[in-house]
């Protein structure tokens, strides 16, 4: 009984998970001039089909995570974490993912540290499922 009512909540998650508008951001609104990276990453999949890297870039105290080459499946109220692991159990919300694929870029708030939190996750809230992660070293 359990199995059958596990396997509907991972059909109907299946399913409820192509909400997201499609955009296709670019590097353009990041300006990588004089930037210093200070990690790196690459996007291994979880639940579901997740490719591309992740860098943090630092320029006059300012870090900035970005997410390039990315791609990932559809879903609902799916939010970039950075994250101490892959449970999402403690984390810094960096808001809603900005596309499911292209390049994106999000400013990390001035008390971030990349050694407390070097996990990038793409987090589907509503389901508690973690669709992708890099492990930035």
């Amino acid at each position: 009984m359990v199995r059958g009512i596990t396997g509907v909540f991972v059909l109907l998650a299946g399913f409820a998970c192509n909400k997201l508008e499609e955009v296709i951001p670019t590097t353009a609104d990041f300006e990588m001039t004089d930037q210093t990276l200070v990690v790196t990453g690459t996007f291994s999949s979880n639940a579901h089909t997740t490719t591309g890297t992740a860098s943090i870039f630092e320029k006059d105290g300012v870090k900035t995570l970005l997410i390039e080459n990315f791609m990932t499946d559809n879903g609902p109220d799916l939010n970039v974490y950075m994250a101490t692991g892959t449970d999402a159990t403690s984390y810094i919300d960096l808001g809603d993912l900005k596309g499911t694929q292209g390049s994106l870029s999000y400013t990390l708030p001035s008390e971030f540290d990349h050694t407390a939190q070097p996990f990038v996750l793409i987090w589907c809230v509503q389901f508690s499922v973690l669709f992708g992660n890099a492990e930035l070293q």
